[in-house]
């Protein structure tokens, strides 16, 4: 099987920015392939958790030819020393799942992409964060970010796909202002 061109993320002429608190991030531009939570990105598409790929999103991705290069920066926790994901894909609104089907080498079970079935067995819920992304986010505390300092919590954001897709992602927000 020939391999596709990769689908990519696409940059946004404004970077995002949290309305009350900062996103935790080996990298502040990360900011520029993102956008916020918005319902109106997702009409006509169906939900595809990546997931039901592989376990590891970002192996997922690469299956599913998806180059997110900029998006893969990691951070590591003072206390614990261990390194964490600063961003951590969940999911693919797509417009048409047998795009993706097509991609992948060695015919992976279609239960992956049958829509009627994952409507069934998954429905999207807003800011419902599967495990093992918890897992992959770890602390959120970075050199910057402490627990004494503030307080935060994972949210769910979109970064755009030059398909016209849109990749829902999670990431660390920090409040301390």
């Amino acid at each position: 099987m020939a391999k596709a061109q990769p689908i990519t993320i696409v940059s946004q002429l404004k970077p995002y920015m949290s309305a009350i608190g900062d996103l935790c991030w080996a990298d502040p531009s990360v900011g520029q392939w993102l956008i916020g939570y918005n319902k109106a990105a997702f009409k006509d598409r169906t939900w595809m958790l990546l997931c039901l790929v592989d376990a590891n999103p970002w192996t997922a991705l690469d299956m599913l030819q998806v180059d997110a290069q900029a998006l893969r920066l990691r951070y590591e926790c003072p206390f614990t020393g261990l390194e964490f994901w600063s961003v951590v894909p969940t999911g693919i609104w797509a417009k048409d799942l047998d795009v993706y089907h097509k991609r992948v080498a060695g015919g992976l079970s279609g239960q992956a992409f049958d829509r009627e079935w994952i409507e069934h067995m998954f429905a999207y819920e807003y800011g419902l964060m599967p495990d093992m992304v918890r897992v992959m986010l770890g602390s959120g505390f970075t050199d910057y970010c402490r627990p004494c300092d503030g307080g935060g919590k994972p949210v769910e954001l979109l970064a755009p796909l030059s398909n016209g897709d849109v990749m829902s992602v999670f990431v660390w927000e920090w409040y301390n202002k």
